[in-house]
């Protein structure tokens, strides 16, 4: 590359990422930015001509630069996004992992994606041991039953290693069910080290080229801890109803523990953009009292880590919030991004206009199966509702997938039109 290219890349990196801190502090720019959560899309249009399927991607994630950044040439978005939402499968078998189906192993599409497994991990009668000592019950517990290669772990209790009883501690490290979970950890450290690096050669590769990243880590929000991981979705409902104390306390455990780890791990990485996809806090899940008991708390406090460090989280609601819009206005501004999923866009637009940013609107499934002139009403549709003023971004709705290209086109190129008022 030229050094007048890389000049060149500099200053449109420069002028992207200052438009993007703008835009989240909810000040007009001289366009709309455009810039959707990508997911796959590389794969699917142009996998065929580098050897790529989502198996393979998720194989060697270096794999995959190529055709990333040529999504990014191709159809100039705002931001640049890695696939960042899919697990290494190195690492999943190494680990003999019982949260995914993937495929490979239990699928045999190598386009297919992976398919997360509902179930409990964590019975109702173990809260008060999760409450007492989370660090062990996660380790002698949780590890084993979500993953067989470590069940070794739980012949390891470390919670009173104290005077001579300390050496003791240490007999069923010299066990074979421990040492292969042990070798099991060891391995899948080192494969996850190489998915970092990897995803720090997109990083590089998209600042080269000119794109600041829309997404730097993933953090997920204490309530969805029990809900995702431990309990599972059915259960989660019933504990709100007959246990509330106890997943209460639990839930105030699991915050204190999330935000210490994130403040060090913004510490750590002087990461920007921080993404929280909020699995079950919509209404079709929790009624307003029960998103402000169980779910915000945890919420707004791991979105306050985010702003003391200095960074934007990106709030992806993952499903309608319409009567919440005004419990999600109060996170903090100039360091947020709500995501909005089936929302009421002009409802949307008085919530948090001048507040907070926020950001979707287009139907994903209209750009996979619709035509270019659907694409540009849909568009125009969303930008006029939402686009006044600034504090908006123009996004998919969910993460995209399959598309046509012409309709992938056709939202850009209208989003690169449109006169923001």
């Amino acid at each position: 590359m030229s050094e007048a290219s890389v000049s060149g890349n500099k200053a449109l990196y420069d002028k992207r990422l200052a438009d993007y801190l703008d835009t989240v502090d909810c000040k007009p720019i001289d366009h709309v930015l455009a810039a959707p959560h990508i997911g796959i899309v590389p794969v699917t249009l142009y996998g065929k001509e580098y050897g790529l399927t989502v198996q393979s991607l998720m194989e060697d994630f270096n794999s995959g630069i190529e055709a990333y950044l040529r999504y990014h040439e191709e159809f100039q978005p705002d931001l640049a996004c890695p696939p960042s939402s899919l697990p290494s499968k190195p690492a999943m078998e190494v680990m003999d992992t019982n949260l995914f189906h993937w495929p490979g192993k239990h699928i045999a599409d190598p386009m297919a994606l992976i398919q997360y497994l509902d179930t409990v991990y964590m019975q109702r009668e173990e809260y008060q041991e999760y409450i007492d000592d989370p660090t062990g019950f996660m380790m002698s517990k949780v590890l084993p039953r979500q993953h067989a290669a470590l069940k070794g772990l739980g012949m390891v209790n470390l919670s009173e290693p104290i005077y001579y009883g300390a050496f003791f501690n240490m007999i069923p490290f010299a066990l074979p069910p421990v040492k292969a979970a042990l070798e099991a950890m060891s391995t899948t450290g080192g494969i996850m080290l190489g998915v970092a690096e990897a995803m720090g050669n997109y990083e590089k590769a998209y600042e080269e080229a000119g794109w600041p990243s829309m997404i730097d880590i993933g953090a997920s929000i204490p309530f969805d801890l029990f809900n995702d991981t431990l309990r599972g979705l059915t259960e989660i409902n019933y504990d709100m109803l007959d246990c509330p104390d106890l997943l209460l306390e639990a839930v105030d455990k699991a915050t204190r523990i999330e935000t210490r780890n994130l403040r060090a791990q913004m510490q750590q990485m002087h990461a920007r953009t921080v993404y929280f996809f909020l699995h079950n806090g919509t209404d079709y899940f929790m009624s307003r009292e029960q998103f402000e008991t169980f779910y915000w708390p945890g919420l707004k406090a791991m979105c306050e880590v985010v702003a003391e460090c200095g960074g934007i989280a990106k709030v992806f609601t993952e499903d309608k919030y319409d009567a919440k819009l005004d419990i999600l206005a109060t996170l903090p501004k100039g360091h947020t991004i709500v995501h909005l999923v089936n929302s009421d866009l002009k409802k949307a637009k008085e919530a948090f206009a001048g507040k907070v940013c926020f950001s979707g609107g287009v139907d994903s499934t209209l750009l996979a199966f619709g035509s270019p002139d659907q694409v540009v009403k849909q568009v125009t549709e969303v930008l006029d509702t939402c686009a006044e003023g600034g504090g908006y971004i123009l996004d998919t709705m969910t993460s995209l997938d399959m598309v046509k290209p012409e309709n992938l086109h056709a939202m850009f190129d209208t989003a690169r039109a449109y006169q923001p008022k």
